[in-house]
């Protein structure tokens, strides 16, 4: 059984084959072989056409700076992008694939309670398959420590069946230190507004 070949028309052109070549025998004796073939021309373009593809998108996953990964219906990491990796500070995906993730780095609040994974707004994905933006939230790392997280989940379909969800995010802290350096600057000058008995205008 071969499927990496081609064989040959009459015009000189060619086409990729796929075959089976049996041996015959007549009362015993060895007498030739049949063979049996079908042209896969069309199966290997589109066979080409697709690992392109998959080879682009792996080049996009690996060139972006926000954190990628995928989970099956079980939560369980399928893939992870090496921003991905980098972000939640593991060694390599061999870490998280198989993994549940929200157990991984998505258990706690930002306050410190537990984070149910009934409640856990990644998973809704696939759950009610519907996308969800979050940006008030923290992912763990994996040496215990947090960041404020924004992300994107949205459900994941293969040939119109729900197989999972994927997750964007990216490492908000700096923002929201900002933010709430700002809110206490405009809190402080509201405060000293309110406080001075002196008439202002503008």
């Amino acid at each position: 059984h071969v499927d990496d070949e081609v064989m040959w028309r009459a015009d000189g052109s060619s086409f990729h084959a796929e075959y089976w070549s049996y041996p015959v025998h007549d009362d015993g004796e060895l007498v030739g072989s049949v063979l049996t073939f079908v042209d896969i021309t069309e199966r290997v373009r589109q066979e080409r056409q697709l690992a392109a593809s998959r080879a682009q998108t792996e080049l996009l996953l690996n060139s972006t700076g926000e954190g990628i990964y995928g989970v099956d219906l079980a939560g369980n990491c399928t893939f992870a992008n090496p921003a991905c990796v980098r972000l939640l500070g593991f060694e390599s995906d061999a870490e998280m694939l198989g993994q549940n993730m929200h157990e991984l780095v998505h258990h706690t609040f930002p306050n410190g309670d537990a984070y149910p994974v009934e409640s856990c707004r990644i998973y809704q994905a696939f759950r009610r398959c519907e996308g969800v933006h979050v940006d008030d939230e923290v992912m763990w790392r994996a040496d215990g420590s947090s960041f404020h997280a924004e992300y994107w989940s949205y459900p994941v379909h293969d040939d119109g069946e729900l197989v999972g969800s994927v997750l964007t995010f990216v490492d908000i802290t700096e923002r929201v230190r900002q933010e709430r350096q700002l809110a206490s600057s405009r809190a402080r000058t509201e405060l000293l507004l309110n406080s001075t008995g002196e008439g202002l205008y503008g």
